[in-house]
């Protein structure tokens, strides 16, 4: 990193502003190539394309932690950037450019705190419904669409699978809870309005999410996320990687299964039906209205993806290690 002091900046805090700027950096750097490999290669089979962002998300900080452990850096004919020159310019801006710098990052830091923060402390504390009940038909068929997953190599060979649990709840509700016991839950209001096609792609879909890494590996991206709390490339990356992670479970659900429409049924009747505001007030009415259709125009693209996107085999781990080979390289250039 660039040593020069600068004046009346205490070499530590000039050191944290390297660090700073350096992952400012290298999280931006791994957007843009994440875009522009897109542009160039067309698009992305959908597990791919959520691994690399699981990838782009997670390098910065690592690298960055391996910097502050004694990692060489890149000879200094061979970096592309250098952070301590990126950190004078930043420290060197006029007031209204710092000004709006610093509101930036803090406007990224509220978002993190008010959509990420809270709401993932809420569910840490809510857990699994303690309501929630075996059910031996649930249970039946969630073990039918392990096979398949199983018969497609998509099974980890290590963890437990997870338990298929009846909750006695009127509200569509279908998902993946706990991190050592792994449970799919699926509420009475969701069962009874999907036919069996339906609910056994909705719990491959469920039981796809645990065979690509569960809530473990979810807690720890977002682990990785929370370290760069002020980081507004990482927030894109971390929105753009939980969509993509149920693209991913969609496809790979897709492909057991060999029903796409039945999956894509299920979501539009899971989603079709607002929930109710009795209580609520004029401000809580319109934000759950906001929130409704953004989650509409997110389902609506599911849907057209299930329903028009041609097969597409699950690329090999050659393919992901080439593409993250060559952008650790790019980000260890950046010095």
């Amino acid at each position: 990193m660039h040593r020069h002091m600068q004046p009346g900046v205490p070499m530590a805090h000039l050191e944290l502003a390297n660090l700073l700027m350096t992952n400012l950096l290298h999280s931006g750097i791994a957007l843009l190539w994440l875009l522009g490999l897109r542009r160039f290669a067309g698009p992305l089979a959908p597990t791919l394309w959520a691994d690399l962002l699981r990838i782009c998300l997670g390098l910065p900080p690592a690298l960055l932690l391996l910097r502050v452990l004694g990692l060489p850096q890149a000879p200094l004919a061979w970096r592309t950037l250098r952070v301590g020159r990126w950190t004078e310019l930043a420290l060197d801006a006029g007031p209204l450019l710092l000004t709006a710098l610093v509101a930036l990052l803090a406007g990224t830091l509220l978002l993190f705190v008010v959509q990420e923060l809270r709401p993932a402390l809420l569910a840490w504390r809510d857990g699994v419904p303690r309501d929630a009940l075996p059910d031996a038909q649930l249970q039946a068929d969630a073990e039918s669409m392990l096979e398949l997953l199983r018969n497609h190599n998509l099974v980890p060979s290590r963890g437990r699978p997870p338990e298929a649990l009846h909750l006695p709840n009127e509200q569509p509700i279908a998902g993946l809870r706990g991190i050592v016991r792994p449970q799919v839950v699926a509420s009475t209001g969701l069962l009874t309005m999907l036919d069996r096609e339906e609910r056994l792609a909705t719990l491959a879909h469920e039981l796809a999410h645990w065979a690509r890494g569960g809530n473990l590996r979810l807690l720890l991206v977002w682990l990785l996320r929370s370290t760069q709390a002020v980081n507004p490339a990482a927030l894109i990356l971390f929105r753009e990687l939980v969509e993509a992670e149920e693209l991913a479970c969609d496809f790979l659900a897709a492909r057991v299964t060999g029903r796409p429409a039945a999956l894509a049924s299920a979501l539009l009747k899971a989603h079709g039906q607002p929930e109710l505001q009795h209580n609520a007030g004029p401000l809580a009415r319109a934000q759950a209205e906001v929130l409704r259709r953004a989650e509409l125009s997110s389902v609506r693209a599911r849907v057209e993806r299930l329903l028009r996107s041609p097969p597409q085999r699950v690329p090999h781990w050659a393919i992901t290690g080439g593409a993250v080979a060559v952008l650790v390289v790019l980000l260890w250039s950046v010095g």
